[in-house]
């Protein structure tokens, strides 16, 4: 994913995943789902309550496919779920995907009037 122009942060456990978030704050989070000392379901649902993996797209990239596993990998938070082996042009794709819709969100935001209700006199 480096060379394909992303900027890559390796973490090497649940736990060091998390820490790396929330001084990374990346937009988009790759995480295995059998991982040492925190799974990444656990992860996932960690994730979503810190500020930076409110907005984080997050992806299971797993060798667990079957039906429960994707609809666990939902329950828990993550945005899609793939199962290995997966196609680099593949996870390319929903990466970019991913990335040009959180800046339409972004550019929405930061374009989108505000307003202040005014007390009745």
């Amino acid at each position: 994913m480096g060379l394909a122009g992303h900027d890559v942060n390796v973490a090497h456990s649940g736990k060091a995943a998390l820490a790396a978030g929330g001084s990374y704050r990346p937009d988009v989070v790759i995480l295995d789902i059998g991982m040492p000392e925190m799974n990444g379901y656990d992860v996932a649902r960690a994730a979503r309550q810190e500020p930076w993996g409110k907005t984080a797209y997050l992806i299971a990239l797993t060798g667990w496919g079957q039906v429960a596993d994707k609809e666990r990998a939902t329950a828990a938070g993550f945005d899609r779920h793939l199962t290995k082996p997966v196609d680099a042009d593949v996870l390319s794709a929903i990466l970019d995907a991913a990335l040009l819709k959180k800046r339409r969100c972004a550019a929405a935001t930061d374009a989108a009037p505000s307003f202040t209700k005014v007390p009745d006199a």
